[in-house]
């Protein structure tokens, strides 16, 4: 699923914008400056075609906005949304039309289309933010729609004990359980935070199950690694170990089971409640995720006693996963 903004300029035509999570092949903006080539009125329409052989759909919206510098004082927009062949393009319609006259309702929008000219106007900065954001959003609406989403895989590893299940617990709205049995294996939990629904994969700690855990080949969306805030010496170091496996199995050139380039990687310290004193830095200074070129990561703090910190970086593993 990717999105994008055209727009017609006055001296190159019509041409790509934006384009949200990332920039569109030549062969897909040829097709759709063709479609804003032949659209006429402002409003909403399906496209079916092939491109290289493979089938392509998208649902488009046509609309104009004012604007004091272009012919005929309006300026000729279209959202793109580029969608499987197992999606119907109209259940985006009501989306693309709800942000189409949000982008129309932008006080000197039109500026924002501007930031490549010699015009001297204040506002072209401003607007070009505004617009960028908003785009930003209808991609977040349209991917959150419940008939788009196809689940996420996330996959969370950590040693024996350090409270993996129980987070897990946190994150499906179940209570904290003392007595909480070990994973043996793998277990596959589904959930859904702001409505964005993903599998969990939790794999077991212990030492002869971490041998097979990247034999389990569940291609992730999203990891999370879980550091227990009161291990010994021996089982932080353990945990390093485990931590640089996981980023040469995944993120290495020549990883076994090689990701997406931003895949994120949410990394937890459990049980800050029983050591306070143990910090973001203390994680940093350990596992230094900071040398791995590219890696998309965020070190947070937790408690799954008493649910501190988890919908938090939970929110923010989510909201990556949906740009990977």
């Amino acid at each position: 699923m990717n999105l994008v903004l055209m727009h017609f300029h006055g001296q190159r035509g019509p041409f790509a914008f934006d384009a949200i999570p990332r920039a569109v092949s030549k062969d897909v903006e040829a097709v759709l400056v063709r479609l804003f080539d032949v659209s006429e009125g402002e409003g909403f329409f399906e496209h079916h075609s092939k491109i290289g052989g493979e089938s392509f759909s998208c649902a488009n919206y046509l609309f104009f906005m004012d604007s004091q510098w272009a012919r005929g004082n309006k300026e000729m927009a279209m959202l793109t949304l580029t969608v499987d062949d197992n999606l119907k393009p109209s259940i985006f319609e009501s989306t693309l039309a709800k942000f189409a006259t949000a982008l129309k309702s932008i006080k000197d929008g039109y500026k924002g289309f501007y930031g490549d000219s010699d015009k001297k106007d204040p506002g072209i900065e401003k607007a070009y933010k505004l617009v960028k954001l908003l785009v930003t959003d209808c991609y977040e609406a349209c991917r959150r729609k419940p008939e788009a989403q196809k689940p996420g895989k996330m996959l969370i590893l950590g040693l024996q004990a350090v409270g993996k299940s129980s987070i897990i617990n946190v994150v499906t709205g179940k209570k904290f359980s003392p007595g909480i049995k070990p994973t043996l294996g793998m277990q596959i939990i589904r959930s859904a935070v702001d409505a964005f629904k993903f599998n969990i994969y939790d794999l077991g700690g212990q030492e002869k199950i971490r041998e097979r855990w990247y034999d389990q080949n569940v291609d992730p969306n999203a990891i999370i690694f879980v550091i227990d805030a009161t291990a010994s010496k021996e089982q932080f170091e353990d945990s390093r170990r485990e931590f640089d496996r996981m980023v040469e199995n995944f993120f290495s050139k020549d990883g076994q089971h090689k990701v997406a380039e931003n895949t994120p990687v949410l990394i937890l310290g459990n049980k800050i409640d029983l050591n306070p004193s143990f910090t973001e830095k203390s994680i940093d200074a350990l596992l230094k995720p900071g040398k791995v070129a590219g890696l998309n990561y965020r070190i947070g703090l937790c408690s799954a006693v008493n649910s501190d910190g988890i919908e938090e970086n939970f929110k923010w593993l989510v909201k990556s996963f949906l740009f990977v």
